[in-house]
């Protein structure tokens, strides 16, 4: 079992200099591991940029669903990954099967619908989220005390889909988890993993069952796991990092986790004071001796507030700002369309 370290903190705090420090240690034998593309990129150019660290072949930093398509075609899976397209084509095809034996007679006219299939494929989505395979759901919908006659017709396509599925050799989106998976737990050699002595994993908030289940797989081929968490221990933030306390108890009991807190630096600037504060759940400190890098402005309404981000806006570029460091940001830009579009 891997020795696994979780450094939680907030965005201000030592958290990602902590496990830049850790990946640098062990570099060349090292993975970080990101949940999107672009964090992927932007922390590996981090990672050479601000070290004397030396270069390295292959990928060090590269996506979760990325380093698992890489074992799952490392392990001679000659699988083809299926787009939404080619789902719904798919479920298509099965609820049709389906249909002709007479085993959505309960689902009624709806059956054939694409809403029922956009309902299916979002379901069947949230089971293998959930790492529930197709047994699993049948014994648990057996189990419940009020049955829905949906549960069967459910369970049914659920069955077919994946049969459909591994008869021709693909896989979704999700079923890439569950393939790499099951590589880790059968094959002995998996190139990607030889000298890999560390596999790190940042800007996670939590992981799905079936992404869970994979870093548990991993965690007993690899000596060390380390995860950065986003996480501010203090009681007054207890309902704004909610999920990511949850995750923290998982990893903790799971893999007997070690826990390093790092604590955040008291605000330099406003806008430092303001992101911490504002929904702060009991009193703020006073503030003093702050950069004054934030005004607010009130405004009377939307025309007003946009009319105060252009006039900003265009002060700015006159001041020979370029426009490429400028940017607006609104909570829900549908809201505003209207009035920003000329």
């Amino acid at each position: 079992m891997a020795a696994v370290q979780v450094l939680a903190g907030t965005q201000s705090s030592e958290r990602t200099k902590k496990l830049d420090a850790l990946l640098h240690e062990h570099w060349g034998h090292a993975l970080l591991l990101t949940p999107t593309g672009q964090l992927a990129r932007r922390r590996l150019e981090t990672l050479l940029r601000d070290s004397d660290a030396p270069g390295v072949w292959g990928r060090p930093v590269m996506t979760l669903q990325s380093f698992a398509e890489a074992i799952l075609k490392e392990g001679g899976a000659d699988a083809v990954r299926l787009n939404e397209v080619e789902r719904r084509l798919m479920v298509h095809e099965v609820l049709a099967q389906l249909s002709a034996s007479g085993k959505l007679d309960d689902a009624g006219p709806a059956a054939g619908s694409n809403g029922f299939v956009h309902h299916l494929l979002r379901v069947i989505e949230a089971l293998k989220q959930a790492a529930v395979e197709p047994e699993d759901f049948r014994e648990r919908i057996s189990a419940r005390q009020h049955p829905s006659p949906l549960d069967a017709v459910v369970a049914e396509a659920y069955q077919a889909y994946q049969d459909r599925l591994i008869e021709c050799r693909a896989y979704d989106m999700i079923g890439v988890y569950w393939q790499a998976r099951r590589i880790l737990e059968e094959k002995q050699d998996v190139k990607l993993l030889e000298d890999v002595k560390l596999i790190a994993f940042d800007g996670f908030d939590d992981f799905t069952e079936s992404e869970f289940q994979l870093i548990a797989a991993l965690a007993q081929r690899i000596p060390r796991l380390a995860f950065a968490l986003r996480l501010d221990a203090r009681p007054e933030a207890a309902d704004l990092y909610a999920l990511q306390r949850r995750t923290l108890e998982r990893l903790e009991t799971a893999f007997e986790a070690s826990i390093e807190r790092q604590d955040a630096p008291s605000p330099a600037t406003l806008c430092e004071y303001a992101s911490t504060y504002l929904l702060w759940r009991g009193g703020a400190p006073a503030f003093e001796n702050l950069e004054r890098n934030l005004e607010v402005v009130p405004c009377a309404g939307v025309t007003e507030e946009a009319e105060t981000i252009f006039r900003t806006v265009k002060t700015l570029i006159l001041e020979n700002v370029p426009a490429s460091e400028i940017a607006v940001v609104y909570h829900d830009i549908g809201a505003v369309a209207g009035v920003l579009r000329p």
